[in-house]
């Protein structure tokens, strides 16, 4: 069902709730009132009778009948009775059928106790009144016909008015649902003609500062986003795609030149061993893309656990010292707390490892005595991580760019790397809720410096 018929039903309803709240109310009143204003008629004619009785000088039969007959009433069905004390009836006056017979004495005892009292049979209703000085039961019944007839007509007016109700609610809750949706019909169609070919196109936000407007905001922000996701994205497969062609292209043409025509032995195994390099710079870029593939989404495929950062960092002199390029690590650990949780961060120890390789790595590579140094501060909430080198440092130009997938700084010998390196290492740490800072000073050296949430406070996702 479609929200704006849904708004519609829960509008009529809410108001057809309230209708028929008011609407019985007005009857549950009314009824209450013309009751009490008939029973209030049944006693002014059973004080008539008793000041008629108190009179023994004036009382006579026929003249209280014809009281009685004249007695204006609002009733087609009356009847008047008196009783003594024995229960005889002393006088009778009716008009109109009537199937009840004499009250009985326990009714007369009872009505005596009551001294006022209302009985209701159908459509009938009998007062017991008991007149104290001359110890007299006056029993009078009659029939609201007028009460019942108003009470019908009302009854008949208020179905119309909720019948009616009915008809402006659900009119005014479709207008005012139309209405109310119109933003969204609009913010609808113009998000449908936004596509990958135009991220551009944003929708037009509206004039009054309310929800809708705060929806195309969000919107248009979502949209800002994508955009930018998509840009970096054709940015970075254009890179790639380049980096990529780059070796093909020249183990191609390399081993175009060599099958012209006969070459020495000498030359196929120059020709072989560039054609090697090549292969490996291919394959070392194909791995370095894989990685940064894995990390480029979001942590909930991760494999995570509890990683101790002291033993991770204690593995980087042997994990350097592999290539035999005579790398050095020195490890400056200031202070070791005694509570080990402070030394945990929750996360992938592979692309932990992985990251603080690469800094280390890039230290050593840039660093002129080939050394990095590596220094572990433990917080109460964030555990710090810095990563030194002594080379020329980065240039202020490039350090806002050093992240950024396939950039080299103008200073980095050529060959020395893919560009992906430290755009993985920030991708990893933010993945770990962490974050990545550089302070370089040309000539003196690079400071990476890497906080990470202990695993009390933090976690991955």
């Amino acid at each position: 069902m479609h929200i704006k018929y849904k708004i519609t039903l829960v509008f009529t309803g809410l108001v057809l709730c309230l209708l028929g709240v008011a609407c019985s109310v007005i009857y549950y009143f009314s009824y209450n009132n013309r009751r009490t204003t008939f029973q209030a008629e049944l006693i002014s004619r059973a004080l008539v009778s008793a000041h008629m009785l108190k009179q023994p000088a004036r009382y006579d039969a026929s003249l209280m009948n014809e009281i009685d007959s004249g007695a204006s009433l609002s009733v087609q069905h009356t009847k008047l009775e008196v009783y003594n004390a024995a229960g005889q009836r002393l006088y009778q006056y009716q008009r109109g059928a009537s199937t009840e017979g004499p009250v009985s004495l326990q009714t007369v005892q009872k009505a005596r106790a009551d001294k006022i009292s209302f009985s209701r049979k159908g459509a009938d209703e009998t007062l017991f009144f008991y007149d104290q000085p001359r110890d007299l039961l006056i029993v009078v019944e009659g029939r609201d016909n007028r009460g019942e007839w108003n009470m019908q007509r009302l009854k008949r007016i208020l179905l119309l008015t909720m019948l009616g109700g009915l008809a402006i609610a659900l009119s005014t809750g479709y207008l005012f649902s139309t209405i109310l949706l119109r933003p969204i019909k609009r913010i609808t169609s113009e998000v449908q003609t936004i596509s990958a070919n135009n991220l551009t196109q944003r929708i037009r936000p509206g004039n009054a500062s309310d929800e809708w407007n705060e929806l195309t905001t969000t919107l248009n922000a979502l949209l800002d986003r994508l955009q930018e996701s998509f840009e970096v994205q054709r940015r970075f497969i254009s890179a790639a795609s380049h980096e990529l062609n780059t070796p093909l292209t020249a183990i191609s043409s390399q081993l175009d030149v060599a099958l012209q025509r006969e070459r020495s032995t000498p030359y196929y195994r120059d020709i072989m061993a560039s054609v090697y390099n090549d292969v490996r710079e291919l394959n070392t870029l194909t791995q370095t893309l894989l990685q940064f593939a894995s990390v480029s989404g979001d942590p909930g495929g991760l494999a995570l656990s509890p990683v101790r950062i002291d033993e991770l960092l204690a593995r980087l002199p042997a994990e350097l010292a592999k290539p035999g390029k005579g790398y050095i690590v020195k490890l400056n650990f200031a202070e070791v707390p005694e509570d080990e949780s402070r030394m945990l961060v929750f996360g992938n120890e592979a692309l932990l490892l992985t990251a603080l390789k690469n800094l280390a790595m890039n230290a050593c590579k840039y660093s002129e005595d080939k050394t990095a140094i590596i220094s572990f501060e433990p917080g109460n909430d964030l555990i710090l991580i810095r990563v030194a080198d002594h080379g020329k440092g980065i240039p202020a130009d490039d350090l806002p760019h050093i992240f950024t997938a396939f950039f080299r700084a103008a200073e980095a010998p050529h060959g020395t790397g893919s560009g992906l390196g430290l755009t993985l290492v920030n991708r990893i740490i933010k993945l770990h809720r962490g974050s990545i800072d550089v302070t370089s000073v040309p000539g003196k050296g690079t400071i990476f410096s890497i906080s990470l949430p202990i695993a009390q406070t933090g976690a991955v996702g």
